[in-house]
């Protein structure tokens, strides 16, 4: 949020110390503004832009408490819109939403044209989720100031939470017009054409999409690994010139990996040596899926500190630009991940299939992802797309079936002991080491029913029939008003037709399981 202290208007002396903590306070030089402050906070108490100033420099220390104290006893003294646009700057870095909307409505109150409030304000309801109300917010903002370029993108990104992604791109757009180096816009805007499959447009501005996670969610970027080599391009390549050594590295989720390692082998095509910088948990099945099979790819547990072996570098979820790829020209080879045939058969006695369970179809579950309380915004993409298991009550009533959980995380897999004892799915997942396990149990099932997480992407990828239950704002990469995937032939999406109404997908899960002619299941022996 945007805050700025007004400057006093007094005797000539309390003016000067009140401008030099100023200065020291824009400078980040914080510890001389306290020590500047705290003599006239003894001596004017009642001056209320000292009392601000002293807020926003604990605000800048991140002493939030300090921070409301100071603000609020400014508020008292003198209120104004800038008071209260900073006490509603606090409360939101707080998480506090709903007293930063209050704060922020009395700043309003008194200066009701105030571009930048109605833009906090907006920025607080986006938080709670109140897309509607927020993109409001963002709209008057805009009209007041029609050049405020993070409105803009801000506007763009709740048009698309609510699915309007063609309504956003536009507002991405004139955010970066007015503001070349608003890089989060420009990778919002790249997610944007990704999810209306305009690949060709969208991959140059996804190369911004390190400098934010998920939009306006008070989480820090992540910085992209400095590598001091030339990123490698198809596009700029010469045929004719010899093949070397690619440094790969890993970026984002387990899900990402597994998705864009689909490219790993292409690029070994082309060169004498691919290294790829490989997350722990994936290192197995990796090994399994492509070591096994191309003598010069190589697993790397982290980034080499020497790069005398390496002559390019490319992150992972560049490729795709890297191969101009487009949706008519997806690498869709499946599969291209595999288990390992010794740990299939330890799988297979685990799993105890004999007898009469051996003739029934199999379904493995996953209800939820993994929740981020450190990032606020991809913990509300997680919020929307889990659920509790006993979401799957329905399905686990279809008789008929032998149901295998694949759920992981201690505080949603223990959601299994909720359910009737009954209708409890196979749960062997605490025996699990990684992802390599995780595919030897998949190659046992005839089905995956998975909310969006790294279990769809792995399903698919071993060519696996997956059904993926997608939130109604759904990612980029499943495209819009699709059933289908082009990255995955075998998945199927049942995408919410409403925000936060998984009751209407998880219905017409059931009557897919339940078609009288089975055409998901297996005839076995």
């Amino acid at each position: 949020m945007n805050t700025s202290p007004a400057n006093p208007d007094s005797a000539s002396d309390a003016a000067a110390h009140y401008q030099a903590a100023l200065c020291a306070y824009t400078e980040g030089r914080y510890a001389q503004a306290v020590e500047i402050l705290e003599p006239r906070l003894q001596s004017q108490p009642f001056d209320a832009n000292i009392q601000h100033l002293r807020g926003l420099v604990a605000f800048a220390l991140q002493q939030y408490e300090e921070a409301l104290h100071w603000i609020h006893r400014a508020a008292a003294i003198q209120p104004s819109a800038t008071t209260f646009n900073s006490l509603g700057a606090v409360y939101t870095a707080c998480r506090d939403y709903e007293n930063a909307i209050d704060s922020i409505q009395q700043g309003l109150a008194l200066q009701p044209d105030c571009a930048i409030l109605h833009f906090n304000a907006g920025l607080a309801k986006h938080m709670l989720g109140r897309f509607e109300e927020a993109a409001a917010c963002y709209r008057t903002a805009i009209s007041f100031e029609p050049e405020h370029s993070a409105a803009h993108n801000n506007l763009g990104l709740v048009l698309t939470k609510m699915v309007q992604p063609a309504k956003a791109e536009p507002h991405f757009r004139c955010a970066i017009t007015l503001d070349p180096s608003n890089s989060e816009a420009r990778s919002n805007l790249g997610h944007v054409l990704l999810k209306l499959g305009r690949f060709a447009e969208a991959w140059p501005y996804f190369e911004d999409r390190w400098v934010c996670n998920n939009g306006a969610d008070g989480s820090p970027p992540v910085p992209r690994p400095d590598i001091p080599l030339p990123q490698w391009s198809s596009a700029t390549d010469d045929p004719l010139a010899p093949r070397r050594h690619l440094l790969v590295f890993h970026e984002q989720g387990l899900g990402d990996a597994l998705q864009f390692a689909r490219y790993l082998p292409l690029v070994h095509e082309r060169f004498q040596k691919v290294g790829y910088v490989c997350p722990a948990p994936l290192w197995r099945l990796f090994e399994d899926s492509f070591c096994s099979r191309y003598a010069n790819l190589v697993l790397l547990e982290s980034l080499p500190d020497v790069l005398t072996d390496w002559d390019w570098q490319c992150p992972l979820m560049s490729l795709p630009m890297a191969f101009d790829t487009r949706l008519e020209t997806i690498p869709a080879t499946i599969p291209y991940l595999h288990a390992d045939r010794e740990r299939i058969q330890h799988w297979h006695d685990r799993l105890n299939l004999s007898g009469e369970s051996s003739r029934l179809p199999r379904v493995g579950l996953v209800w939820a992802g993994n929740p981020r309380l450190d990032r606020p915004g991809a913990n509300a993409v997680d919020a929307r797309r889990s659920l509790k298991a006993s979401a799957y009550l329905p399905l686990l009533r279809v008789p008929g079936i032998v149901f295998v959980s694949l759920q992981v995380g201690a505080t949603t897999r223990v959601q299994l002991t909720e359910l009737p004892q009954e209708l409890q799915p196979l749960d062997l997942m605490g025996e699990v080491q990684d992802f390599a396990d995780t595919a030897a149990i998949i190659e046992h099932l005839d089905l995956v029913i998975t909310v969006d997480t790294s279990v769809a992407h792995m399903a698919g990828a071993l060519g696996k029939p997956v059904w993926i239950l997608s939130r109604f704002d759904g990612c980029w990469r499943w495209l819009t008003e699709r059933d289908d995937s082009p990255w995955y032939p075998s998945a199927r999406l049942f995408r919410q037709t409403q925000a936060g109404d998984w009751d209407g997908v998880i219905e017409r899960v059931t009557r897919a399981l339940q078609l009288p002619d089975g055409t998901w299941a297996p005839q076995r022996a």
